[in-house]
């Protein structure tokens, strides 16, 4: 019995000491009279007998006190009910109370039975309880019986469980490799698990690959059995339904899968599938259940045998091809069919079969036709087999296995029309499915006089390249020396360049270009070596010029690491009106390296002969450079005509006594007709910046990381309000044993050590709590300290590519298109011995300017508020201000008497990549910068210099340009 309500228990007491003061404590307790009772004969009074067991209330199902609905789909509305009957010769009536602690799930159905109601003398009531899951998951509630007291049950007790579908099956079948002329069996059983009967219908089954309509005569699926029961030679399995009972009851098909021909269909028909390769089907089903109206079941299976497939799949382009010439394009057909081990009877042959059968066809090969079934005078194959395929009919083309099909577009000198030509390029094979493959061949025939070019040079190197690194771009002009149009057919890295993946064309490969009379097209690549080697290779030209159509421009560079570091790496002098020189540019050139000599040999110009490019200043032949060492060259530009220039400095240089190798910097310009240029940028959607602090963990310094730590919302939220993705981590300046510390510290680690390398990046994908408690422990590192600060090589040793490599403890921080910001934190000096060159030269090639800025928070004076450790000298350290300096980062002093203020700029200066934009070449500012925003000039930014190896413009904060937006900025170049 359950457990009676607190007022019920109240009730009896009252009862038991009325009947106590009428002397009947000994007798049975009485139903109690209610307000107007006549003493009729729908209550008793206190004299009659009593009615003790005469409510008896019957649930379902046999369970004591409990009415169970099972499983429910959500939202589905069930009704369950149970009896309540009077035995009695007397009626009387029922209170049931509010359904407990599962009221959004269960309801009465009769909700005129939440109030008192009758039940006459011998008979019985229904009350109907609904379960309506509004969510997954499991419910239970407790309806009580207020009253009569005398009834079997207290209270009755509710459960349910809601769930997404009551019809549970699997919704892919996978039938794997079948050999051919066998069968494979899968089941797909239907299990209801729901308190209702579901009924499901098989409406289809269509083919996937190409999409066909219903299966009618033939299909390699079919139904072999329901529950056991094999079905008849007629009966296809399908167009029927089945009725799965509730409650854990199941439905059991047995699918079967046997790619065959069938004599019934011939090759084309879209319903055919034979023997070779992949099949795939759709299984659709119908079904009554509320929350699953419809679904599909994929089938899938391979069969063994040829499959031909084509790249491009279906219409080959050529494009505009000059009258007197020709273009010649490759496609690449391939057998993608499953192999069959231990025979070759499965491989691709290309024969004519008739209406699928292969045992008596020839060899036939490939044949071009026009639309009325003759040969087409304009569209050849070059060869067949193709050159170097090793194709032999006797064996065919293995499954997995490719041959390049070149096809030529020469458009016959007879055919006096210009305009479009078409054909059909027909594969015949031993794929039953494709005996008859057709591509469609398309040209424009067209009236060009032969291309004059010349090109600003036939062999392009880039020197050397330090692996994993990518080089600056470097540039072939090819110029149209005639006054008419030019065709390039196509442009592209010879196949081996292409399979040695170092040299990347940045806009990629190109087919039907034009040069126009007298005008330039610009060619700009770039060098990424893997290994630390010699590479070669080469850029294939087609062209329209009858007595040479191909051009080779050859490409060579080294993988490796060169003392001699280049800033920049690369001069672009813009737009300058011919005639005019543009403004010096200088080239800083540094040894980085420790115990050696750097000889510069010799500077000089390629092509110097009529080029526009000039060296203005080179050094000395034979200049020597020790460790951490300088010198500097200056390039000018003074082009005499219109169009894009390139060409290459070539610095011959030695390390110590060993042979001399070449380094290139590549330079260009434009001869214009005047010196304004036009830059459009488009503004960042996802502006990326990497962020990594250098902390001083010395005691001396707690309170001020404190500060930093406690400050981590002034960082997030203006990071957020910019749009900016950004890592955060941190490195202790302590260097471990190698500077006379002795904590372990593994040096350039990020901090924490203990964590995983995803756990130390504070990313901002992660929650905020997440990201304020990491950024917390990073900066309020505990690392005992040896004594000998180290401000800036903490970061190049964290930055090295042991360290940030694919396995490395700092792996996965810093990402190829984000900005990286370097923050020193500390209140003393630098005192490292390593060369500040060394540094400078690390981040030039880790990050181009404008992508890297260094910052501090360090000894800059002293306001008497603070002490620096080591004293006053400490302020007048210029190393770290040296890297601020050149990067145009921000200085704060580590002595700030407001941190909110200092670190708000801080974060600002950092998170300034979505409102700077930097140019590719010297502004004259006497002529003014003309700044538009989506089209409309715009006034509120500033021309900073110290950004960039030209300067920038910076938008005020207020004024930044909106995600996508358009920014160009016109100036002119500036001159000498």
């Amino acid at each position: 019995m359950g457990s009676r309500p607190r007022s019920l228990l109240l009730s009896l007491f009252l009862i038991f000491a009325t009947h106590s003061a009428l002397g009947c404590e000994g007798s049975s307790p009485r139903p109690p009279s209610t307000p107007g009772d006549t003493g009729g004969g729908e209550d008793v009074g206190p004299d009659e007998p009593s009615l003790e067991g005469t409510c008896v209330i019957m649930l379902p199902d046999e369970q004591p006190e409990r009415l169970d609905f099972g499983n429910s789909a959500i939202s589905f509305r069930t009704i369950k009910t149970f009896a309540i009957s009077n035995t009695s010769t007397r009626s009387w009536k029922v209170g049931l109370g509010a359904i407990e602690f599962g009221a959004s799930a269960f309801s009465l159905h009769d909700f005129s039975q939440a109030e008192l109601f009758t039940i006459p003398a011998g008979e019985s009531v229904e009350v109907g309880v609904v379960f309506n899951p509004p969510s997954y998951g499991s419910y239970q509630a407790f309806l009580p019986l207020e009253q009569p007291t005398w009834c079997n049950l207290g209270q009755i007790i509710l459960t349910g469980t809601g769930v997404e579908r009551t019809l549970l099956f699997e919704q892919q079948l996978d039938f794997s490799f079948v050999e051919p002329g066998s069968t494979a069996f899968r089941e797909l059983s239907f299990q209801n698990i729901g308190n209702h009967p579901v009924t499901i219908s098989f409406d289809s089954l269509s083919l996937t690959e190409p999409l066909s309509t219903t299966i009618g005569v033939y299909s390699p699926f079919w139904i072999g059995e329901i529950d056991g029961v094999a079905l008849s030679e007629d009966e296809t399995g399908f167009n029927q339904q089945r009725v799965v009972p509730a409650y854990g009851s199941s439905v059991t098909y047995r699918l079967a899968f046997r790619p065959g021909h069938d004599p019934g269909h011939v090759s084309g028909d879209p319903d055919f599938r034979a023997v070779a390769g992949p099949h795939q089907a759709l299984l659709r089903i119908s079904t009554d259940d509320a929350r699953l109206a419809t679904a599909e079941i994929a089938l899938s299976g391979s069969g063994g045998g040829p499959k031909l497939a084509t790249a491009p799949a279906a219409e080959l382009h050529f494009g505009d091809v000059a009258r007197g010439s020709s273009f010649t394009k490759t496609i690449t057909v391939s057998n993608v069919g499953t192999n069959v081990e231990g025979t070759v009877l499965d491989n691709l042959r290309f024969r004519l079969c008739i209406h699928g059968d292969c045992s008596q066809a020839k060899s036939v090969a490939p044949e071009i036709k026009l639309a009325d079934g003759s040969p087409s005078p304009d569209f050849k194959l070059v060869t067949w087999p193709p050159t170097g395929s090793g194709y032999k009919d006797a064996t065919g083309l293995d499954a997995g296995k490719s041959l390049q099909l070149e096809l030529r577009f020469e458009p016959t000198s007879e055919a006096s029309e210009l305009g479009k030509r078409e054909a059909e390029l027909h594969l015949y094979s031993t794929d039953p499915d494709k005996s008859d493959y057709v591509i469609r061949l398309m040209g424009n025939v067209t009236e060009s006089p032969p291309c004059d070019v010349s090109v600003s040079s036939i062999r392009l190197d880039f020197g050397i390249v330090e692996p994993t690194r990518t080089s600056p771009l470097h540039r072939f002009v090819i110029k149209n020396r005639a006054s008419t149009r030019c065709l390039i057919y196509s442009l592209e890295l010879d196949q081996n360049t292409r399979t040695e993946a170092a040299f990347v064309l940045a806009n990629g490969a190109k087919e039907h270009l034009s040069i126009e009379g007298h005008e330039t097209l610009e060619v700009p690549l770039r060098f990424a070596p893997r290994l630390h080697r010699r590479y070669e290779g080469a850029v294939k030209l087609k062209l329209h010029r009858p007595h040479a159509p191909e051009e080779a421009l050859l490409l060579a560079g080294e993988g490796g690491v060169a003392c001699l570091a280049l800033s920049p790496q690369s001069v672009e002098f813009g737009n300058v009106e011919q005639g005019f020189s543009a403004r010096a540019r200088t080239v800083t050139l540094a040894n980085q390296c420790d115990l050696k000599y750097v000889t510069i040999h010799k500077a000089s110009l390629l092509n110097p002969l009529g080029s526009p490019f000039r060296i203005i200043q080179a050094p000395p032949s034979y200049t020597m450079l020790a460790s951490g060492e300088k010198t500097t060259l200056s390039l000018g530009f003074q082009p005499a005509g219109l169009g894009h220039e390139a060409s290459s400095i070539e610095l011959l240089i030695a390390e110590d006594f060993e042979e001399p190798k070449a380094l290139f910097i590549p330079l260009s310009g434009r001869g214009s007709v005047d010196a304004r240029q036009t830059e459009r940028m488009i503004q960042d959607h996802n502006p990326m910046v990497d962020l990594l602090f250098v902390i001083d963990s010395s005691g001396s310094m707690s309170a001020y990381l404190q500060k930093v730590s406690t400050h981590f919302n002034l960082l997030s939220n203006i990071a957020i309000g910019q749009g900016i993705d950004y890592h955060i981590a941190a490195v202790t300046i302590d260097p471990g044993a190698g500077n006379g510390g002795s904590s372990g510290v593994v040096e350039g680690a990020f901090w924490p050590l203990r964590d995983k390398p995803e756990e130390r990046v504070v990313r901002s994908s992660m929650p905020h709590e997440e990201q304020r408690r990491l950024f917390g422990s990073m900066t309020t590192m505990n690392a005992s300290f040896s004594g000998t600060e180290w401000l800036i090589h903490p970061a190049v040793a964290a930055l090295s590519p042991e360290m940030i490599g694919e396995g490395g403890h700092n792996a996965g921080f810093l990402r190829d298109g984000a900005t990286l910001n370097v923050v020193t934190i500390s209140d003393a000096r630098d005192q490292a011995t390593h060369e500040l060159v060394e540094y400078q030269t690390f981040f030039q090639r880790l990050k181009p300017r404008g992508r890297f800025f260094y910052h501090g928070i360090i000894p800059v004076y002293s306001p008497g508020t603070c002490t620096y450790d080591g004293g006053p000298a400490s302020a007048d350290s210029p190393r770290v201000k040296t890297m601020i300096a050149d990067t145009g980062g921000f200085l704060g002093d580590i002595c700030t008497s407001d941190w909110t203020e200092t670190l708000t700029n801080l974060y600002r200066a950092i998170f300034k990549s979505r409102y700077t934009f930097t140019l590719s070449t010297y502004p004259n500012l006497a002529n003014g910068i003309t700044v538009k925003v989506a089209g409309t000039i715009v006034s509120h930014w500033t021309y900073d210099p110290s950004r960039g190896d030209c300067g920038a413009i910076v938008f005020d904060e207020a004024h930044i340009p909106p995600l996508g937006a358009i920014v160009e900025i016109v100036y002119e170049t500036a001159y000498e």
